[in-house]
């Protein structure tokens, strides 16, 4: 558990409050990111030999993704968030074997962690959505907030970001889209923060269904 504070705090001291009406309909942006091929510490990266720099592993880039002229499902994530994470993600499973073969996603882990800690994370949450592992680049581009994830972002084939939902498991779920910013019908109680609202995690898995097919119809 010590780990997993850390980064938690690692996250957040990067985080930006959301800003409505800046990502839709905009090229999305591009940011860097490392697959499951490297197992070291974004920090560890780099290192120097002979008075030069040298990376011990492939960096890899959103714009290599959206070249391949699909559409894209992001879903940023931050291990030992709850109950958005461990309660919602495994249930995205359905839908990435549903349209893998039509859709590209991408699991974007927002931490400064090793591939093997990233191993561990998934023996407790069982994702199948391949996992990467991203820099504070992609929370400053994505406006991304301390409470805003899981983050998720719709993107067509031509690369451009369609509609954004920010923690589709809670009743403060938002939905911006180019009709604008709506907010699911419910009240915070900081009391119940932490209970798990099934019937809402339910709704949103069909809406995203229904926001996926969008994108494999999509037309310029």
């Amino acid at each position: 558990m010590r780990y997993l504070t850390l980064l938690l705090v690692l996250i957040f001291s990067f985080s930006y409050a959301y800003k409505e009406g800046v990502l839709i309909g905009k090229k999305a942006p591009n940011f860097t990111f490392l697959g499951s091929d490297c197992k070291y510490d974004p920090d560890d990266i780099y290192y120097k030999e002979n008075g030069k720099w040298k990376k011990r592993c492939k960096e890899h880039h959103l714009s290599e993704i959206l070249k391949k002229g699909k559409p894209v499902v992001i879903v940023f994530w931050a291990i030992g968030d709850r109950p958005g994470t461990y309660y919602f993600l495994p249930k995205l499973n359905k839908l990435y074997e549903k349209y893998k073969d039509k859709v590209e996603f991408m699991a974007v882990l927002l931490s400064r962690t090793s591939q093997k800690e990233v191993e561990k994370a998934k023996k407790v949450i069982p994702l199948k959505i391949p996992v990467y592992r991203a820099y504070s680049d992609a929370i400053i581009k994505y406006n991304i907030g301390k409470i805003d994830v899981p983050y998720l972002v719709f993107i067509t084939p031509d690369g451009k970001i369609k509609r954004v939902i920010l923690r589709p498991e809670s009743p403060m779920r938002y939905v911006e889209d180019e009709k604008g910013l709506h907010k699911r019908n419910g009240k915070f109680d900081k009391a119940h923060r932490f209970d798990i609202h099934e019937d809402l995690i339910e709704a949103s898995i069909n809406d995203i269904d229904k926001y996926i097919q969008e994108l494999i119809k999509w037309k310029k």
